[in-house]
This record gives structure tokens, sequence and C-alpha cells, in this order.
């Protein structure tokens, strides 16, 4: 088994196979030799393949939470739209409302002020 050391892969000598050859075998050792080199180009290739195969799920994991995220802000920036449109209404129409409750009064209070001033005129 390789140990991880941050993200990288580090070849111990355990991860080598013990290929020591017998005495009296040495006409082999060039098949043994490229034995070995492709093994350890098979392995190389396995790695780099777990590792590819990592980084695209890693890669499809912060896709899919900075899509969650962006959803979420969105959300977010909708209900407070809705929230603050919904406040701004309700202030115009108490505004609207107030005007009108000042108009009617500046209205009474003109026909009070003149009702006051000329007691006789209703009665001509």
């Amino acid at each position: 088994m390789c140990p991880r050391f941050l993200g990288f892969i580090r070849f111990s000598a355990a991860s080598v196979p013990n290929t020591a050859l017998p005495p009296g075998t040495r006409a082999r050792a060039p098949r043994e030799k490229r034995r070995q080199a492709s093994w350890a180009e098979t392995v190389v290739f396995n790695l780099y393949d777990a590792a590819a195969t990592d980084r695209k799920r890693f890669d499809l994991g912060m896709y899919g939470l900075l899509d969650s995220l962006a959803l979420a802000g969105l959300a977010i920036a909708w209900y407070f739209a809705k929230l603050l449109g919904r406040s701004y209404q309700q202030e115009r129409d108490a505004l609207e409302a107030a005007r009108k409750a000042l108009a009617a009064r500046d209205e009474i209070m003109g026909i009070v002020a003149h009702d006051l001033r000329n007691p006789s005129a209703p009665l001509r």
C-alpha cells in the first residue's frame, strides 16, 4: 500500500515487489527488469487514474456545492426583495391614507372656521 502525503503519492519500499533473482539465473535478469519496469508503469498509471478519478469526483462535488450556494443566495435575495417590496407597498399605502386624512381634516377645519366667523351665513 502506498502512503499518501498531502495529496501526492509517495512510494515506499513495500510498494515495490521483491524481485530478487535466485543465484544462477543471470540470463533472465533483463526480462525480470523489464517485468519490474512494466509493473512500476502499471502502478504509476493506476495511481494516476485513481488520482484523476478522485479529482473528477472532487470537481463534481465542488460544482454541486457552488450550485447549491448560488441557489440558496438567490432564494434569500428573492425573500428579502419580497419582504422589502411588501413593506414598501404598505408604507406607500399608509402615506396615501395619511394624505387623504389630512386633506379631510383641512376641509373640515376650513368649514368650522368659516362657520365660527360667520355664524349667520347658513341662515340666510
